[in-house]
């Protein structure tokens, strides 16, 4: 979301920054003081939606067939976690083109896709408010540690 919000909030859908309820002037804000709001504010929305979705299918009325994945999982094995995804949703594998590492920044995304690349970005306070945030039934589920 760090890297995706300044370009839509300037290039792509200013209106955005209403909907996430950016601070005013938050793209002139240090780079801590965006991510400490991503920390206070997107993070907490971001935990309760995946535990939305793992919660999902214990719902009576809820029938489609979820495959919980990690993405540290797409970028250490790639071939197996395609071909897991193609096998679980019975899509014919002949037809499929494994895709190729992102060279660059910007190249399929807005980042390279490092596996855990927070704990390189964000300081030792930051790290701490995070990790203290996630639940540890979710840690523990995905196989994720605390900082």
């Amino acid at each position: 979301m760090f890297h995706y919000m300044p370009d839509v909030v300037t290039k792509l859908e200013p209106s955005q920054a209403l909907h996430y309820g950016l601070p005013d002037a938050f793209l002139q804000q240090s780079i801590e003081q965006q991510l400490d709001w991503y920390i206070d504010n997107w993070l907490p929305w971001s935990i309760r939606w995946i535990e939305g979705w793992l919660g999902a299918v214990t719902e009576p009325w809820f029938c489609t067939r979820i495959l919980y994945t990690r993405f540290e999982d797409m970028v250490q094995y790639p071939e197996l976690f395609f071909a897991q995804l193609l096998d679980f949703y019975e899509i014919d594998r002949t037809g499929f083109n494994l895709p190729t590492t992102p060279t660059r920044r910007g190249d399929r995304n807005f980042r390279l896709g490092q596996i855990e690349e927070w704990r390189d970005v964000l300081n030792p306070a930051q790290r701490e408010r995070a990790s203290a945030l996630i639940p540890q039934t979710l840690l523990d589920r995905f196989g994720w540690s605390r900082c």
